[in-house]
Order: structure tokens, then C-alpha cells, then sequence
């Protein structure tokens, strides 16, 4: 009986707690509801990162036309596009067009084949590694890889 009671009792804590966000979420009448934000520019779609799907911490992407020929470009992306998930692992897998790219891992022999580039970063191991490839063929490993 009392172990329903306190069931009873945190769901209704529970509820009130939900509506106190509710409300704060909402505009109060006196508000002006034509705010103006800040205009944040839109990213280059040539010269983006599109992760299109995870597979536990591994981002499956592909890279923007221009960024695919680019080495130290793709590096700085990849690297840029960890600091911004905020996670301490950071494992992104890449390829050259959104057809290409796996739908979750482990690869294939063919996935690996078309992949064209792989970061990872473990602050762990200190391991901060761009490896570029060709047919699945490491043609290029940054300095940071292990």
C-alpha cells in the first residue's frame, strides 16, 4: 500500500514538474513575437561534412565535392566536426557520394573499398588520425595516427 502511495506520489511530482517547464517554455502575452535572431551563414554543401547516419560513436558520412580533394581540408573538417559533438570518441567514416555511404558497420568488402577516408580522434590514447584511401588501400595517414 505505501509503495503505491509513493509511486502515486512521484508521478505527481513528476507531472507538476512537466508543466512548471511547460509554461516557462511558453511566450508570455506581453512579448514581442517577431524577434530578430542572428543570421547564421549556411554551410557550403562543397565543402561539408554530410553524417547521414551512426553506427555506435562511428559517423557514417560523405564529403562535399571540394573537400574530397583536399587532405588538410578534409583533416580540419573532421577534427571540427568532433569538437562540436562534444563526445570524448570520435570515430567518422567517409565517403565520396551519399549512395556510397554504409548503413551501419561493421563494412563490407565493397564498403571499404569506396570508402575514401577515416578520422578518428581518442583522447584516451592521445590518437588524432586522418587515413585517406584508394580501393581500401591506405594512400595517406596523418602524422596523429598510431
Amino acid at each position: 500500500m505505501s509503495t503505491e502511495m509513493a509511486r502515486q506520489g512521484r508521478n505527481l511530482i513528476l507531472g507538476l514538474v512537466v508543466l512548471i517547464l511547460i509554461a516557462g517554455c511558453a511566450p508570455s502575452p506581453g512579448a514581442a513575437q517577431d524577434t530578430a535572431l542572428p543570421v547564421t551563414p549556411t554551410p557550403d554543401p562543397l565543402y561539408t561534412l554530410h553524417c547521414i547516419r551512426q553506427s555506435g560513436y562511428n559517423d557514417l558520412c560523405y564529403a562535399g565535392e571540394l573537400l574530397t580533394g583536399d587532405t588538410a581540408l578534409l583533416e580540419k573538417v573532421s577534427r571540427d566536426f568532433c569538437l562540436n559533438k562534444l563526445q570524448m570518441m570520435c570515430s567518422i567514416h567517409i565517403w565520396k557520394d551519399e549512395q556510397s555511404v554504409a548503413q551501419t558497420l561493421p563494412l563490407t568488402q565493397a564498403e571499404l573499398s569506396s570508402r575514401i577516408a577515416r578520422y578518428s580522434k581518442n583522447p584516451n590514447t592521445g590518437s588524432d588520425c586522418l587515413q585517406t584511401y584508394s580501393n581500401g588501400e591506405v594512400v595517406y595517414s596523418s602524422s596523429g595516427c598510431k
